[in-house]
């Protein structure tokens, strides 16, 4: 659900950037059909995980060490779902096989993941040519520094989900397929999903001078440009 609002973010974004009208798309009634898309990607990961990815007595074995080593906790007592990529073929020698139980849960979660980031990765891209332009329209000094701080602030806004979304919670949940990673990499991606919500605003704070300034510690970035009055 998180990263289908962090792309309808994004679209919102790009429609206020573009100035054409639709941004009216946000309002009324249309607000009800975007809050539908994240809570239909949740149902739908909900569903995959806990029909298609229910705890078995292969993947308990298989997690029975790692979570005493690194936890202290029998399997028993823990509540779980998830990808079993690999499986013993039970032939006693301990050789494991492909799991093709789990290629079909695993597609669709993938395919909601990369929905998101493509539709980020398109109106981010679209973002950022806009504000490019934006940069050279404006007669005032005022306008074109405040276009230079938004572009500036755009780019560094649409790394911080790739850096603190996407590409954890990517390698979460696939890099197992290569059956040899370290288990502190759960913990490692846990982390920096929970700081995204605090670390999203912060470059807008840096970078923008209406921010800067209400915050003593930070300078601003250019010279606060005042307009003289009209002598008429």
């Amino acid at each position: 659900m998180t990263l289908s609002i962090i792309a309808i973010h994004f679209i919102f974004r790009y429609f206020a950037i573009e100035r054409l009208g639709r941004i009216r798309f946000f309002e009324k009634w249309y607000l009800f059909g975007w809050l539908t898309i994240p809570i239909f990607f949740g149902i739908i990961w909900t569903i995959t995980v806990y029909t298609l990815l229910p705890p078995t007595e292969q993947t308990s074995r298989s997690l029975e060490k790692s979570l005493m080593d690194n936890y202290g906790l029998n399997v028993s007592d823990a509540l779980y779902v998830g990808s079993h990529w690999y499986s013993e073929n039970g032939d006693g020698k301990g050789v494991k096989v492909w799991n093709h139980d789990h290629i079909l849960p695993m597609t669709i979660m993938g395919s909601l993941i990369m929905t998101s980031i493509l539709v980020v990765s398109y109106y981010g891209t679209k973002s950022y040519f806009k504000v490019r332009k934006l940069m050279n329209e404006g007669e005032s000094q005022y306008t074109k520094n405040l276009q230079k701080q938004l572009y500036k602030a755009l780019l560094f806004q649409s790394c911080v989900p790739l850096i603190f979304m996407y590409i954890p919670v990517s390698l979460f949940l696939f890099l197992p397929i290569m059956d040899n990673i370290d288990n502190n990499i759960g913990n490692i991606a846990t982390i920096l999903y929970a700081m995204y919500p605090a670390i999203d605003p912060i470059p807008i704070i840096l970078i923008i001078d209406n921010y800067r300034r209400s915050i003593p510690c930070l300078p601003s970035c250019s010279p606060k440009i005042v307009e003289e009055p009209s002598r008429f």
